[in-house]
């Protein structure tokens, strides 16, 4: 009978340990899941078939908001429209809070790569032009501090 008992009490706190979240929320997750529900990939975009190669760059106040959200030149117009359109939506605190971000001087980088794929069109190709502008912002490089978060990657099939 202890033996039971002491089996039941155990599997009920390992069950109570492991059903709160707290700090160990997956920030990542929630992150990359708003921009996944939120983010269209513009019907301009899709019809060529271009794929987007940016860096976002993230700026945050001492609260953990968004002060600056910037795009290197590698993005395409129709893209930024629509990073302006759900910037609201998009859960950058999550990023925040993942990074632990305590000097709003640091900026965080994300790497985008959003693929849009005709079979009608062939491969997907990279224009030179569009790596060469990657690390541009404004036609000037990344300066001051920062630090890189996980990628944005996704794949749309037409």
């Amino acid at each position: 009978m202890k033996r039971v008992t002491l089996l039941i009490l155990l599997t009920t706190l390992s069950l109570t340990g492991y059903s709160q979240s707290g700090d160990n929320e997956d920030y990542l997750s929630l992150f990359k899941r708003s921009f996944a529900i939120n983010f269209r990939l513009p019907k301009s975009l899709e019809d060529v078939g271009t794929s987007v190669f940016a860096i976002m760059k993230i700026g945050f106040n001492n609260k953990g908001e968004v002060d600056k959200l910037e795009f290197s030149d590698s993005a395409p117009k129709e893209f930024i429209e629509e990073m302006n359109r759900i910037k609201d939506k998009v859960n950058f605190h999550a990023i925040y809070k993942d990074l632990r971000i305590s000097d709003p001087d640091i900026q965080v980088l994300v790497p985008i790569q959003l693929d849009a794929y005709k079979p009608s069109l062939g491969p997907l190709s990279v224009q030179k032009d569009v790596l060469d502008k990657l690390y541009l912002f404004k036609g000037k490089t990344i300066t001051g501090s920062y630090l890189f978060y996980e990628r944005i990657s996704q794949q749309y099939f037409y």
